[in-house]
């Protein structure tokens, strides 16, 4: 059986100001994000952890890469790890874009697909493939998954085989 264990990228200057980065590649981690990395490493050694699945966005990518120091194991860059797309809404602020998701019926929220973004519905899709993938390639092992937050909530219905409304709410923090 595998073992999975989930993970959001450090802490971005952006995650402190509040904007959507989706699937913009913003900059590099900001200090609190690299000790955050570095923290979670050593926490890890404890998990034997066999391989490194990582978004190739540079707040995963660096992210898995200081982990990896206490780790030494492969990294795999997957591109369909990627956040969600936001399309117009990437840049803005958190609290123009999520209201507005909340104050739809369910049905609808996860169809909302943002101008030049990508449904939830469609996300999902796009990370239960990538799921699939890593649970065939990796059987009876370790894997640690570095992404998103929205990741992050994709796979924990997907995993826990209940309905994504119970982690809609839920809050990922760096």
């Amino acid at each position: 059986m595998i073992t999975l264990i989930l993970t959001r990228h450090g802490e971005t200057d952006w995650n402190n100001l509040g904007k959507l980065s989706g699937s913009t590649d913003i900059p590099r981690l900001n200090a609190e994000g690299k000790k955050q990395a570095e923290d979670l490493g050593k926490a890890l050694l404890a998990w034997n952890v066999d391989v490194v699945y990582s978004s190739p966005l540079t707040r995963c990518k660096e992210t898995a890469e200081i982990i990896n120091r206490s780790l030494n194991k492969e990294i795999v860059y997957v591109d369909d790890l990627i956040e969600r797309g936001f399309g117009e809404f990437e840049g803005a602020s958190r609290d123009t874009f999520f209201p507005m998701l909340d104050a739809m019926p369910s049905e609808q929220r996860f169809a909302y697909k943002p101008k030049g973004g990508e449904s939830w519905n469609e996300f999902e899709a796009r990370i239960l493939v990538v799921l699939e993938d890593i649970v065939e390639k990796n059987d009876d092992k370790t894997v640690l998954i570095v992404g998103h937050a929205g990741v992050v909530k994709a796979l924990l219905p997907i995993i826990k085989k209940v309905p994504r409304e119970e982690f809609y709410d839920l809050r990922i923090g760096n």
